[in-house]
Formats: structure tokens, sequence, C-alpha cells
């Protein structure tokens, strides 16, 4: 009797909180002060994602710089080895512990990210340590990235769904943000150690952030309110027998087998098509692109633009992302499978391309103005996904309310799989499968299928080779 009256009181709870996150008080402020709300959420989002974006990014030089060209998808292998693990460890251990700690955590080892990968810049080509150090770094970055990734979109249950676009816009444009800094500081002959400096002062924003819309959120919960139903707010009676507002996480579902089958079987569908997505993308930017500018030979080229293709290819994937993942408040699609259509027609286009060159020695396209139009609509494809599919979640009929921040974690785990598996398909390739052109390769001749204008004279065209 105890138990099913308990679980009665849990479930009446849970319908107040999921009606009350959309209706009352902060509800209604929210929506005459969305754009302050979202603003804070870009910001956040910014911050969480942009060491992220400027390892990945920079991952190239970074190689290059302890001569370890070779082994460039460690990096990328590096900012998501230990995410799945440290979100599972999150789902059991630390889902109930309030989110302002968990904050306050994560700011820390932000900070701690940048110093080491800046000291690392510092450090002889030769020595091996400094590489190690950088690799160490990274982890710390990607690890820091999923954390507040998923103490935020756990905090953001108790708000109207909408409110997810300035999240995802956030991430987004740290994408931009980071992409374009890296290339507009290269195109300036700026150092790396300079640009993890100058991004460590964005961490105290990200705090200060967050601290605000936690304190909107107690405020307006608490206005005309017996209770902390409103936002999911558990309640705790004070020493004068007054109610008070904290944090929601303490009623959170933990990890566990039964957990995790109650939860996935309501979004299985979702993960699979968003987790999927993730592996073509991050195949198609950390191994396809490389592949293809190597044996190409841009790396010796005068043109800017094909000299440092690789990061202005993944400048153009960035605003794709930024584009789709700001779009929820025009669009929304539920039927995330729709990208995962698309994202596979690019897999198969930029697969081709590098199986035509290592095979066959000939490629469709060599224009550095075509490639990164695909880039840009791979961005488009991956950002799109992942914003429709975080917002079907929060906005789950069927999830009750202490389900969706579990629900959140194992969807972004199996999005950390798909990249896992990604970096390994990168190193894979990179070392076996289609290696750097040897020095005797270096006079190898490519037959073009397509021909196009040269982006250094557009008065020259290229003509295909004779058979």
């Amino acid at each position: 009797v105890s138990t099913q009256s308990t679980w009665g009181i849990r479930m009446k709870e849970t319908e107040e909180k999921k009606q009350n996150s959309e209706k009352g008080p902060l509800a209604e402020n929210i929506k005459s002060n969305f754009c302050k709300y979202a603003t804070l959420l870009i910001l956040m989002g910014l911050v969480n994602n942009i060491g992220y974006v400027l390892v990945g990014t920079t991952a190239k030089q970074l190689s290059e710089n302890f001569n370890q060209k070779s082994l460039l998808g460690a990096f990328q292998f590096c900012l998501i080895i230990f995410n799945g693990l440290f979100r599972l460890v999150n789902s059991r251990f630390l889902i109930k512990i309030q989110h302002m700690k968990r904050i306050v955590a994560n700011v820390i080892a932000m900070v701690v990210g940048y110093v080491l990968i800046s000291i690392s810049c510092l450090m002889p080509p030769d020595f091996i340590g400094g590489f190690i150090i950088c690799l160490v770094a990274s982890c710390i970055h990607g690890l820091t990235s999923c954390f507040g990734e998923s103490t935020i979109l756990g905090y953001l249950k108790g708000f109207p769904a909408e409110l997810i676009v300035g999240w995802g816009s956030g991430t987004g444009f740290a994408g931009v943000v980071g992409a374009g800094l890296v290339v507009l500081l290269l195109l300036f002959k700026f150092q790396l150690f300079a640009i993890y400096l100058v991004v460590i002062a964005f961490v105290g924003i990200y705090f200060f952030a967050f601290r605000f819309l936690h304190n909107q959120k107690n405020k307006y919960s608490g206005e005309g309110q017996e209770t902390g139903m409103l936002t999911g707010g558990d309640e705790e009676k004070g020493n004068q027998g007054e109610t008070k507002v904290v944090d929601e996480a303490k009623g959170n579902l933990q990890m566990g087998c039964g957990a995790f089958l109650t939860v996935f079987k309501k979004i299985w569908w979702l993960c699979g098509c968003e987790s999927s997505v993730y592996y073509l993308e991050y195949t198609i930017f950390t191994s396809f692109t490389d592949r293809t500018i190597a044996r190409l030979g841009w790396d010796n080229s005068s043109f800017f633009l094909e000299k440092h293709a690789f990061e202005v290819l993944i400048f153009c994937y960035q605003i794709g992302v930024l584009i789709s993942r700001s779009s929820l408040k025009v669009v929304k699609i539920g039927q995330v499978w729709a990208f995962f259509i698309m994202q596979s027609i690019a897999y198969a286009f930029w697969l081709t391309e590098v199986i035509l060159l290592y095979r066959y020695k000939t490629i469709m396209l060599d224009n550095i103005y075509i490639m990164m139009v695909t880039l840009f609509l791979v961005g488009i494809f991956g950002g799109g996904c992942y914003v429709n599919t975080m917002y079907c979640i929060i906005s789950h009929k069927k999830l009750e309310f202490y389900e969706k921040e579990l629900a959140l974690n194992i969807c972004t785990i199996l999005d950390d799989c798909g990249i896992i598996l990604a970096s390994v398909t990168a190193l894979i390739m990179s070392n076996f499968v289609f290696k750097y052109p040897s020095q005797s390769d270096g006079n190898h001749k490519i037959c073009l299928l397509y021909t196009s204008p040269s982006p250094r004279d557009a008065t020259l065209s290229r003509m295909p080779s004779s058979a």
C-alpha cells in the first residue's frame, strides 16, 4: 500500500511538472522575455563547446607541430573516448546532484584544459611529452563539453521545450566562432597557444549566465506557489517550516538496467537516427576531407583557401551547424530519419571521392568552393538532427518528467558511440586504407572526371587527361 501510495504521488507530481513547465509564472516570463533567456543559453552553449571545437579545428596543426601527422584522428578520438563512460557515471551517480554544483565543477575543469593545451603548444616538436599533454588536454575538453551538455540539457527539462533553440544556437555558434577564430588568426600568423589563453576569459561568462538563469528559475517558481512544482523543483522545509525551491535534480531517475530499458524503448528511433548521423558527419570531416586534401597536394598550395583547406572546410561545416541548430523557432522536423537519409547521401559522395583518388587516381570534383558547399550541407543535416532530436525528447508525451534527463543522457551516450566509431574509422583509414602519399608518389597525376575553372585564375580551365 505504501509503495502504491508513493507511486501515485510521484505520478501526480510528474503530471503537474509537465503542465507547469509550459504554463505558469516562469513560462509567462520566458514568453515575454524570450530573447533574454535565449541569449543566456546562446552564451552558455558557445562557451561550453568552443574548447571542443578549437581542438577539432586545430587538430591538423597540432599533429603537424609534434611531427605526428598520421595521428590527426587521435585528437578527435581523445575528445570523445571517455565521454560515453563519463555520461554513464553521470547518469548513475551524479544525476541527483544539484545542477549548480555540477556547473561549478565543469568551470574548473575547463580552465585546467585550456592551461594544459596552451603549455603543450609552447613545447618543442620533438618532445613526445608535449604531444601526450596535448592529448590529455583534448580529453578534458571533450569531458567538459559532454558534462556541460548533459547538465544543461537536463536542467532545461523544466522549461518550455522551445527554449532549446537558445542552447542549440549557442553550440552551433561555438563552431563558427572557434573555426572562424582559427582561420582568422592563421591569416594573421598568430600562434595557437595565444588562442587557448584568450578563450579562458569566456569561462566566467558561462558561469554567470547559468547563475542568472538559475536565479530567475527559482524566483518565478516561487511566485504564488506553495511548492516548487512549477519547474520540476523539489520542495524542502526550512527550520520555521517555510517551503523553499531547490534544484529538481534530486527527483531524477538514475541509470540502471531496468531504467535504461524503460526509457530507451520510448526513444530508440530518435537515438538511432541521431547517433548514425553523428557517425556519418564525423567520418566525413575527420577522415574523408583530410584524405582528399592530402592526395590533391593542397598543403603546398600558394592559394590560401587550398593551403588551409581543412580549417576552411570545417568552418563551412560549422556555419551549417549554426544555421540548422538555430532553426527550431522557425521549423520543427519530427521525422529525424530524413536527416539520416540526407547525411548518408553526403557520406556516399565523399567516400566515392576518396576511393577514386586513392584507388584509381581520379576525382569527380577538385574545386575548393564546391567542397565548401558540401561541408556546409553536412553541417545543416547534422545540426538539424541534433536540435530536433533534443526537442522531441524534452517534449516527448510518453516520457515522464523524472525520466527526461536520463533520456537525454542515453541519447548523448549513443551520440558519443557514433563519434568514437567515426574516430576509429579515421585512424584506420589514415594509417592503413588511405595513407598519406609518399615522397615517391609526389608526382602522381590525377585524372579529372569533372573539370571546373581554377579558383586561382578564372580565365583558365583544366582539361581532363585523355584515356
